[in-house]
C-alpha cells in the first residue's frame, strides 16, 4: 500500500474495481466467443445428422424397389429374403438388425481387415450365405 492509497482509498477501491470488472468483461466476451463457436458446431452436427437421416430414408426406398422387382418377377420370395436377413444380421456376432459396414466391405474386397478378423467373420457366415456371396464374389 502506498501513500496514494492511504490517504485516497475510495479512489483505490474504484481502481481496483475497474480492474475487476474490466477482468470479468474480458472473460464474459472470452466465453461467448467459446459458446458462439460450440453453437457453430452443434449446428453442424446437426446438419450432419440430417443428411444421414436422407440417405437412410434413400437406400431404405431404393432396398424396397429391388425387392418389389425382385418379386414381382419372380426372382424369390419374400420368406426366403426373411431367412437371409436373420442371417446376415448374424455375420457381425450380434442379432441386432444391422450389419457393420466393415463386415459387408470384407466380404467385397474393399476392405482390408486383419486376417484374424476375416477368419471370425468367416465363422460366423452359414455355408449357404457363403456359397451365394463367394459365387457372387467371384463373378465380379
Amino acid at each position: 500500500m502506498d501513500a496514494f492509497d492511504f490517504f485516497f482509498p475510495e479512489v483505490s477501491e474504484a481502481a481496483q474495481l475497474r480492474r475487476i470488472a474490466d477482468g470479468m468483461n474480458r472473460n464474459q466476451r472470452q466465453n461467448s466467443g467459446n459458446t458462439r463457436r460450440a453453437m457453430s458446431k452443434v449446428k453442424g452436427l446437426e446438419d450432419q445428422i440430417d443428411d444421414l437421416r436422407n440417405q437412410v430414408q434413400f437406400l431404405n426406398a431404393f432396398s424396397m424397389c429391388l425387392l418389389k422387382i425382385m418379386i414381382e418377377k419372380e426372382m424369390t420370395e419374400i420368406g426366403d429374403i426373411a431367412e437371409l436377413v436373420k442371417s446376415i444380421d448374424r455375420m457381425d456376432g450380434k442379432e441386432d438388425g444391422g450389419l457393420d459396414s466393415n463386415v459387408l466391405r470384407g466380404l467385397l474386397g474393399i476392405f482390408t481387415a486383419k486376417e484374424e478378423d476375416i477368419e471370425k467373420v468367416d465363422e460366423k457366415i452359414d455355408e449357404k450365405v457363403k456359397k451365394k456371396i463367394w459365387r457372387n464374389r467371384k463373378s465380379l
